[in-house]
């Protein structure tokens, strides 16, 4: 027998005994692979391997055992990936800025799980703040729901805030950018004012003097009409970093506040305002708040504040999962759903309750990296994540359909073990 013959018929048993036949195509590869010099010669060496492989897969299944590869005796050692370092981490204070609209769901904990990783790793702190300035779009249980599923996935937040509860902070902050001329009050028609920003051009109130805007902005909280903008640069090439309104007025009763405030903060400045007076260093957040980010910047300015270091991720997209908390309140409204937990949907109540462990979700985020790079959850992966979890600690339980009963007859009584994991005698 040949050497060349030799070496490939080694390596088509060691695949047929390991996977139950072996494949023409595999075995070339793997021949490639362990000896390069045959890639030369590789129309040659075809004809070769079929032979061995028709050879092999007419063994019995028994002779083919002696081949099957060795299992190393060590046992196997994950190693954890790392995440990239953060810059400036002499002090470390990080923000999980969920809305009370509903329950926490599969696509919270990517934030969730980033932020608490770096808390931990660096021994910061995390501060949960619940974004509540929109009065129409609030679940009042929501407040309690989240923090609920904070603790299932075993993450304690070292500050709890809520936004609502801050809104003089928020006043006191724009009397300081207005006086300073980064902000005006406008009662223009909305459709008017956006057109002149698409222009590059600036509305008359624009240019109205600080002492008259400071007029306007407290008649808003009495009573008057119009919303609060901050001043950007109106020739920026991006449109929607022009000109922002930075407070609206909603008449809604808000389900904490009641009718206490009728003129409320718009995202971009509560956010940083908040990011600031809680001293928070690191935002972690997707590459969708790119732009939100520099408007945020305008804000530092004008106050002459620091910025926090600044992380963008790349953009998830979850197939087949409705994570809207006001489409799923509509839906268990009318009965589709039986409530958040309904193991259809992608709440972490619902995911719970189909086997999930907490541990699943830190881990998978984790491992997915912080990457500018756009990515799409796989439940595979995340099945596997959360098998590894489970399988160790899992009883073994066995339904056999169409039993038979029959009878034993022995000399000496029968000695019978069922453990309930073959590996984990802990269970019984």
């Amino acid at each position: 027998m040949s050497e060349l013959r030799q070496k490939l018929l080694e390596l088509a048993l060691a695949e047929a005994a390991q996977y139950g036949e072996a494949r023409a195509k595999s075995v070339i590869g793997k021949a490639m692979a362990k000896f390069p010099e045959l890639r030369a010669s590789a129309k040659e060496v075809m004809p070769l391997i079929d032979e061995v492989v028709a050879e092999v897969n007419q063994m019995d299944p028994k002779d083919l055992e002696p081949f099957l590869p060795e299992k190393s005796s060590k046992p196997k050692v994950k190693v954890e990936k790392e995440l990239p370092a953060l810059q400036n981490s002499d002090k470390v204070v990080l923000r999980f800025a969920p809305s009370p609209s509903g329950p926490l769901h599969l696509g919270h904990t990517r934030a969730l799980a980033l932020n608490n990783y770096y808390r931990n790793r660096y021994g910061g702190k995390l501060i949960l703040r619940l974004e509540d300035t929109n009065p129409n779009a609030i679940d009042p249980k929501a407040y309690d729901m989240i923090q609920s599923d904070m603790e299932w996935l075993g993450i304690n937040t070292d500050e709890v805030v809520v936004q609502s509860d801050r809104m003089e902070t928020y006043y006191d902050d724009m009397r300081t950018i207005i006086s300073q001329g980064g902000a005006y009050v406008t009662n223009s028609d909305a459709e008017h004012w956006r057109d002149l920003k698409k222009r590059s051009e600036a509305h008359p109130d624009r240019n109205r003097d600080s002492d008259v805007q400071l007029g306007e902005f407290e008649a808003l909280l009495s009573g008057g009409e119009g919303i609060v903008v901050i001043k950007t640069d109106l020739e920026d090439p991006n449109p929607a970093l022009r000109d922002f309104v930075a407070f609206r007025v909603v008449e809604s009763p808000h389900p904490r506040q009641k009718d206490k405030y009728r003129l409320w903060p718009l995202y971009n400045y509560a956010v940083a305002i908040d990011d600031h007076r809680l001293g928070v260093t690191h935002v972690l957040r997707g590459k969708d708040h790119l732009n939100n980010t520099l408007k945020q910047k305008w804000i530092y300015k004008y106050m002459g504040w620091d910025e926090p270091e600044y992380i963008h991720y790349g953009l998830v997209s979850i197939p087949d999962t409705n994570l809207k908390t006001s489409n799923i309140r509509v839906s268990i409204s009318n009965n589709e759903f039986s409530g958040w937990d309904d193991c259809r949907l992608a709440t972490l109540k619902a995911l719970a309750r189909r086997g999930y462990q907490s541990q699943t979700f830190l881990k998978y985020w984790e491992g997915a990296g912080i990457k500018e790079v756009d990515i799409k959850f796989s439940w595979q992966n995340f099945n596997a994540v959360n098998k590894d979890l489970v399988d160790p600690v899992s009883r073994r339980l066995f339904f056999v359909p169409d039993p038979v009963e029959f009878k034993i007859e022995t000399e000496s009584p029968l000695v019978k073990e069922a453990p309930w994991h073959p590996d984990n005698p802990e269970l019984g």
